[in-house]
């Protein structure tokens, strides 16, 4: 029987958009003039800032939160000051299902980010193997390997 370790409000919030701290605003959402060219190569104000929050939000979280409109409203408006977009085209951002997808993917080719494969997997699988068995990790849980767990 599987047991729940946060609650729904504790999931919420991690799927979410943390705080922004002064140096992570100009570090993440500062474009380089590569970035401009990339994000310009889209059709739309809407799409630009919304491709261009994308790209800032995957390498500050690791991840692009669902709710893209809740991003920090001081990188947003950088963003939009850069691109000289409205910032409240990002509402209307990504009305298409796939658009947002799309861009996603498009963003993590950009950075150079891909899919991790099999043999990652195992890799993975074999450091956290070793570092749970160097600090004496307890081994009590039914799948003490939660990766392996709920991996489908």
């Amino acid at each position: 029987m599987a047991t729940r370790l946060f609650s729904e409000s504790e999931l919420a919030r991690w799927r979410g958009f943390p705080e922004i701290a002064c140096d992570e605003l100009i570090r993440f959402f500062t474009l380089s003039n590569a970035d401009l060219t990339f994000v310009r190569s889209h059709r739309g104000d809407a799409n630009r800032l919304g491709l261009a929050v994308q790209l800032c939000v995957l390498p500050w979280l690791g991840f692009v939160p669902d709710d893209l409109v809740a991003a920090p409203a001081a990188g947003v408006a950088r963003l939009a000051a850069r691109l000289d977009v409205p910032t409240g085209g990002l509402a209307s951002y990504g009305r298409r299902g796939q658009t947002r997808s799309d861009h996603l993917r498009a963003v993590a080719g950009y950075l150079g980010w891909r899919p991790v494969g099999e043999r990652e997997f195992k890799d993975l699988d074999a450091f956290l193997l070793a570092r749970a068995g160097s600090r004496g990790a307890p081994r009590r849980m039914g799948c003490w390997r939660p990766w392996r767990c709920y991996a489908s």
